[in-house]
This record gives structure tokens, sequence and C-alpha cells, in this order.
């Protein structure tokens, strides 16, 4: 692994260290006293600051080496190991807690799972790369890349008018309805209009 990977996975896991540790503060003062915070949330960000990084250039070597024993596509072994270490910048999702995202577990597998999928893309990618060639051009391509972009948008966007919503009405079936309509509302225009 060069300097450049293990910087780029350093960074990652430091901006996920102190992104999880302030969305743990943020959970903290809704439950408990604030006093004992300051400290507390110093030494927590000290140490996941060290950690993380270290974890992401861990598990980092550990999926090379296991990717590495099973027989797959020169090309593909290539890719992968030349741009495994981009999939990590998922993590640095959890700096949306910055805008008041609360991450629940949900969130949480939700990003280990969009991780888990960029993983095994790269692995897939040039086998799917050669299909393509045959049936679509690099501008299809790039049109379902912005699709793919924009919904994830919207869908973090209704995760936000969610959590607002539930401030000002409460956890309740009316709050989610109108998100989840709006919601849906946008799709339907999206599609009429756009399709």
């Amino acid at each position: 692994m060069d300097i450049n990977k293990t910087f780029l996975l350093t960074t990652f896991g430091v901006i996920t260290g102190i992104s999880t540790q302030l969305n743990w503060a943020a959970e903290y003062m809704l439950e408990n006293d604030v006093d004992s915070l300051v400290a507390l949330l110093v030494a927590r960000i000290i140490i996941s600051s060290v950690v993380f990084p270290i974890l992401f250039i861990f598990v980092s070597k550990t999926l090379r080496k296991l990717v590495c024993k099973f027989p797959i596509e020169g090309n593909a072994l290539q890719r992968y190991l030349k741009y495994e270490h981009f999939t990590y910048a998922v993590f640095i999702l959890f700096a949306l807690g910055i805008f008041g995202v609360l991450f629940n577990s949900y969130l949480v597998l939700f990003i280990f799972g969009v991780f888990v999928t960029l993983q095994v893309s790269l692995l897939l990618a040039p086998v799917k790369k050669r299909i393509s060639n045959k049936t679509g051009s690099s501008a299809v391509k790039s049109i379902f890349l912005v699709f793919f972009i924009s919904g994830f948008a919207a869908l973090v966007y209704q995760v936000i008018w969610q959590r607002t919503l539930f401030t000002v009405f409460g956890v309740n079936t009316e709050s989610v309805t109108v998100i989840v309509s709006i919601f849906m509302l946008g799709l339907g225009l999206g599609s009429l209009f756009g399709g």
C-alpha cells in the first residue's frame, strides 16, 4: 500500500471518527447533563481519531489479502487494488450529523451496505464493462449515474425533513405520511416529465 492510499484511508478514518463522536455527543446531550460532556467528548474524539484510521488500514489490508487469494480475472484484480481505498469515502456520510441527521442502526447498516456494494462492484466492474459496451454508450451510463446521485440526495433530504417534522409535530403517522407523500409525488412528477 503506497503513501497516497494510506493518507486517504487515514483522512477518511479521522473524519469518520470525529463525525461519529459528534453524533454520539448530540444523542448524549438529549438524555444527560451537558456539564460533563466536554472532557468526555474531547477524549472520545482523540481516541476515535486514532482508532478509526488504524481500523480502516487494517480492514483494507485484510480485504486486499482475501481478494488476492481468490481466482479473479487479472483486470478485475488490478482495478480493485488500484481503487479500493476510495470506497472508504462512504463513511464520510457520518459527517451529515453536522446537519442534524442522527444515525440510528438503520442508517449505519445502510452505510455499511453501500460500502460492501462498492467493494463488490469494483470486482465485477470489468465484467459489466464488457457487457455494457455492446449495449449502451458512455452518455447513457452518465445519465444513470446522475439519476443515482439525485435519488440518493432525495433520500437524504427525506430523512432530514422527516427529522425536522418530528421536532415540530412529534413522531406520528401524519408527519411520516406527509414526507413519504411528497417524496412519491416527486418521483411521479419526475417520471411523468422525465419519461
